[in-house]
């Protein structure tokens, strides 16, 4: 009697990185068998404010029919870099974000404040040179480099011989100056203020009453010996 040896169809399998670099081969893999990638996940370095994390395969791994190639995919978070300086107090950092991922002003979500030098961000823009004007939100589709216009807190006048504030910024919520910045501040300096609603002032400032503040201040602080 004849005998028959029933034959068995094997392929090769492979998987590469992004840039074709071979990460495994198996070869003689029977016709509908499932087989995976068994090691760690491949990587792809961050380059140029571009970050990658592994997204799997460009296709399932599946019952194998054919010789068969893998290739990792990855998705893009883009680098944002708020350019903020060191001497400001700040929770902001520079940080990556999901390809898509929609920005809004970080002052609504962060003080950013130089309390040592009283400055603070008055708007931000692409451009170091203040022309290009940021309008928040703004969806991250690339790297991003912004760039914080920095102005006083306040502006200080020399009145009747003291340092006088005379006008404080729109932006800010909280204000702290000692005598070596100012000892006396003006009763124009609140006409315009929206925002400022805790001011610490030192003990020897002079020509400050209460008829200076307008109704969002709900704190005054008094510094002692200085």
């Amino acid at each position: 009697t004849a005998s028959y040896i029933e034959k068995i169809n094997t392929y090769t399998v492979t998987w590469t990185n992004y840039d074709g670099t071979v990460l495994k081969t198996l070869e003689d893999v029977p016709y509908g068998e499932i087989v995976h990638f068994d090691m760690k996940d491949p990587k792809r370095e961050d380059d140029n404010g571009i970050k990658y994390d592994f997204n799997g395969w460009n296709i399932p791994e599946e019952e194998i029919t054919e010789d068969t190639t893998y290739v990792a995919t990855y998705t893009n978070q883009y680098e944002v870099d708020f350019n903020i300086p060191s001497s400001f107090k700040t929770t902001l950092e520079n940080r990556y974000f999901d390809n898509g991922s929609m920005i809004e002003e970080p002052l609504a979500q962060h003080e950013i404040y130089d309390e040592s030098n009283k400055k603070v961000i008055d708007g931000w823009y692409y451009d170091s040179s203040f022309s290009n004007l940021v309008i928040f939100p703004i969806k991250v589709n690339r790297p991003i480099t912004l760039y914080p216009k920095i102005v006083s807190a306040a502006t200080v006048s020399y009145r009747n011989g003291r340092n006088t504030i005379t006008s404080i910024n729109d932006k800010i919520e909280s204000l702290t100056f000692d005598s070596s910045f100012a000892t006396a501040i003006d009763s124009w300096a609140f006409t315009s203020r929206t925002k400022l609603k805790s001011l610490t002032v030192p003990s020897n400032f002079y020509g400050f009453t209460s008829g200076n503040l307008n109704t969002t201040i709900t704190k005054l602080y008094i510094k002692g010996g200085n």
